[in-house]
């Protein structure tokens, strides 16, 4: 719920940490509306699992049940301002969010966005130069062959779920092309295995950061950062002299706090003139 004045985006970094405690620190509430609270909480929760359970349930009657238990949460209050933002933080750590749509919220209210949005090309400004970058690829078919033998002897699977096919096949050609010194991954894992195996001609030294590795990834003997790229010291981007990559395939998820906002703000601009950015692609989620 938006806390009056729209003040949610403002305090709730504050409020989480004044809120540590448990949700019951502080007075008491009367014992009569504890009971009657639990014992709604418990009919609501009752009525959930039945919702979920009953597989010949109309689904419209299913949906009508479930908006009809949402409406009675929705109008959960403690007030405003901090209290409200209280009441967002205790139930975000309880896995929920409770949101009212609203016109200063940072989150859309997804019925006004239309269906045209999710189908529009926003490239004013960008100039995509077709020639520069069909000569690039003619010259980076001269290591199709070296990829294509990877592949053959089983170095390589081209049909794996998160880098595959022509994705890869770029990205090591790129690496056997450019030749960078080193290489900043941020998102690592079956696109570090293929760097190492351009990295084998190159000598390119590798970095990645990854927070959540794989035993797999452990093994290859890059040398690992195990956290966000957000809490990376800036310094390890701003290190990379002309010539060497920055890789970036994380989250695609562009969000208040984000990696992509992080990375499209904070780091891009201070990355030294001549370093070379690959983006794997962005992600679009539908919000139907």
């Amino acid at each position: 719920m938006d806390p009056a004045g729209g003040s949610a985006s403002r305090q709730h970094a504050g409020v989480a940490k004044a809120g540590e405690g448990r949700p019951a620190d502080g007075p008491a509430p009367p014992p009569d509306l504890m009971r009657r609270a639990s014992d709604l909480a418990a009919e609501i929760k009752g009525a959930a699992f039945d919702i979920a359970s009953d597989g010949a349930a109309d689904p419209d009657a299913k949906l009508r049940i479930s908006l009809e238990l949402l409406n009675a949460v929705s109008n959960l209050s403690m007030g405003s301002g901090p209290e409200q933002d209280r009441l967002f933080v205790e139930a975000e750590k309880a896995g929920v969010h409770i949101k009212r749509p609203h016109f200063y919220s940072p989150l859309p209210t997804v019925s006004e966005l239309g269906d045209g949005l999710w189908d529009e090309v926003n490239d004013a400004g960008i100039r995509w130069n077709d020639g520069e970058s069909l000569g690039l690829l003619q010259e980076l078919s001269a290591f199709a062959g070296d990829f294509g033998r990877i592949v053959e002897s089983g170095g390589w699977d081209p049909f794996n779920p998160q880098f595959s096919h022509h994705d890869a096949a770029v990205y090591y050609c790129m690496i056997r092309h450019l030749r960078p010194a080193r290489i900043v991954e941020v998102g690592a894992g079956y696109s570090t295995q293929l760097a190492r195996l351009a990295a084998a001609d190159t000598g390119t030294s590798i970095t990645c950061v990854e927070p959540y590795p794989t035993e797999q990834l452990r093994g290859l003997g890059v040398r690992l950062l195990k956290q966000r790229v957000q809490d990376v010291d800036m310094a390890e981007f701003e290190s990379l002299r002309p010539g060497d990559m920055l890789f970036i395939d994380s989250s695609h998820v562009s969000k208040i706090g984000s990696d992509v906002n992080h990375l499209l703000l904070k780091v891009l601009p201070r990355l030294a003139a001549g370093v070379h950015v690959m983006d794997h692609g962005s992600q679009e989620t539908r919000l139907n």
